[in-house]
């Protein structure tokens, strides 16, 4: 099998596809945290008005982070899927894109309901994200990503001749209910593969 860092993707891409995973909770955070003002030890995130709305710091901060997440990962995938690709002789398709709903209810609807306008509560926030993040980067479980699924990806669990639990992502996968077929794909991470134009 050939190692992620030789076709897949470097450690700092993956953090920021892993960040892009989390971009409806961004937004979430900056509507909640709008007029808010942090006290931190020696100093206060001031709150700017623009066009007579009242934007703070943190508002900004997490819609300029998102944004530009989402486009790293649109580019990310236009980049990979254009490389040319290797045939696969995939075995068994199953569809997972169950997973996305799980990833959805369990990293980030809980934080939906964090009160973000209390100081410790935004820092503890940040500490569990990071530690989740590197579980994530290091389990490479970077496929499940509700903006690939609105990308249109399906997600497919595959097997070839070599490996079994690989994950496909696919935009239209038109063997998906064959027992067997051939695709041509990338590796996005490690047992992770994109299909290629």
């Amino acid at each position: 099998m050939t190692s992620s860092n030789q076709s897949g993707l470097k450690d700092w891409a993956k953090w920021l596809l892993f960040f892009s995973s989390y971009f409806p909770l961004y937004v979430i955070i900056a509507v909640k945290t709008r007029t808010t003002s942090f006290d931190f030890i020696l100093f206060q995130t001031p709150v700017f008005t623009i066009g007579g709305y009242a934007l703070s710091l943190a508002f900004i901060f997490f819609l300029v982070f998102g944004a530009t997440t989402l486009c790293f990962l649109y580019i990310v995938i236009h980049f990979k899927r254009a490389e040319n690709g290797q045939q696969k002789d995939v075995k068994e398709p199953a569809e997972r894109n169950e997973l996305i709903i799980s990833y959805i209810l369990v990293h980030v609807v809980p934080f939906a309901f964090i009160d973000y306008s209390s100081t410790l509560n935004l820092l503890a926030f940040l500490l569990l994200f990071f530690s989740i993040g590197v579980i994530q980067v290091r389990s490479s479980y970077l496929y499940v990503n509700p903006l690939l699924s609105l990308m249109k990806y399906d997600l497919y669990e595959i097997e070839d001749s070599e490996t079994s639990g690989q994950m496909l992502l696919a935009k239209t996968y038109e063997d998906a209910s064959s027992e067997e077929s051939t695709v041509t794909a990338v590796e996005l991470s490690n047992d992770v593969y994109i299909t290629t134009r």
